[in-house]
């Protein structure tokens, strides 16, 4: 803060009481010196006098410094509060940055997590990686209803859909089913053919042996095409990586505008923008679903009707 001009100063000096004081304090002195010759006052009594002539001496100095201790006081005053308010700001903006640190760091941590259970996938499917990349796929809504399905073959059709059992079953269990062939255009729901908790002892060859039997035992099997494993042995660690990718918005790499529904081929998606594969540069904005679910805002219930008939009829 600037300090005060002298002209200020003295405007705000009272220098009436300063004169007065002053001018009182002298004439009570020089009475003083005068009162014994003309009344006989006692030596006690010029004492006193002196002693008020010099009081009102003193006040009238006081008076006349009165606004500059105001003043400074008040210069004082302000230049310790800005401190304060400036210590405070350096204080706000320290905590400031180091909360956005910490919350970032803490989002890096929870990637870095994501990425090592994928790795694990990538590394090779069992009950324990499959289990984990499921849950963390749901954990961040990557998959529409919490499953991932995988066409299996070609050929037959069939696709086959990985969950996790649901809030009710205390094991939490994997779930896979085989869904047969979508026959219907307008509606995303196929029929399930047979399906089966993965143990966990069980490797993903046991769990797939189990499922293949089930599908002989509904008369759909012919021959080793009906179910390819293979191809969902490889396919599903792409699609769950490339799904969690897509919802975590990674900067770098290949992405998906929406959710995985279910996975043609190895790049070619159904997801809940249209048909998607991202490799190629393609995306088919077209409602895929007639169910009012999936239909978006922006879409009439009759054109989400008719488009979707049109779509699965062009796909299958």
């Amino acid at each position: 803060m600037t300090a005060e001009s002298p002209d200020t100063l003295r405007e705000g000096i009272h220098w009436g009481w300063v004169t007065t004081s002053f001018l009182s304090g002298i004439g009570v002195t020089l009475t003083a010196f005068f009162v014994h010759e003309w009344w006989g006052w006692n030596t006690v009594a010029e004492a006193v006098l002196v002693n008020i002539g010099t009081a009102l001496g003193i006040t009238s100095v006081l008076f006349l410094l009165e606004k500059k201790f105001r003043v400074s006081i008040r210069s004082t005053a302000v230049e310790a509060a800005g401190q304060l308010v400036e210590q405070a700001t350096r204080n706000l903006n320290r905590q400031m940055t180091d909360l956005e640190s910490r919350i970032y760091a803490s989002v890096e941590a929870f990637a870095r997590e994501q990425d090592d259970v994928l790795k694990n996938l990538a590394d090779g499917v069992t009950y324990e990686s499959t289990l984990r990349a499921l849950e963390t796929a749901n954990s961040i809504k990557a998959l529409v209803g919490g499953t991932i399905i995988i066409r299996s073959s070609e050929e037959s059709g069939m696709s086959v859909a990985f969950a996790l059992t649901d809030d009710t079953d205390p094991l939490r269990r994997l779930k896979l089913s085989v869904l047969d062939r979508l026959h219907s255009q307008k509606n995303f729901q196929r029929r399930t053919l047979a399906r089966e908790y993965w143990d966990p002892s069980e490797s993903f060859e046991d769990a797939a042996a189990r499922l293949s039997k089930a599908v002989v035992a509904e008369g759909k099997w012919s021959g080793p095409a009906t179910l390819q494993w293979s191809t969902v042995l490889q396919n599903l660690p792409i699609a769950l990586d490339l799904a969690i990718r897509s919802r975590r918005g990674d900067a770098a790499g290949t992405k998906l505008r929406g959710r995985i529904l279910e996975v043609i081929a190895q790049d070619l998606f159904i997801t809940e923008y249209g048909l998607e594969a991202p490799q190629r540069g393609l995306e088919l904005r077209n409602p895929i679903v007639s169910e009012s679910k999936y239909k978006p805002k922006w879409v009439s219930s009759s054109e989400w009707e008719a488009a979707a008939d049109a779509h699965w009829t062009s796909l299958f």
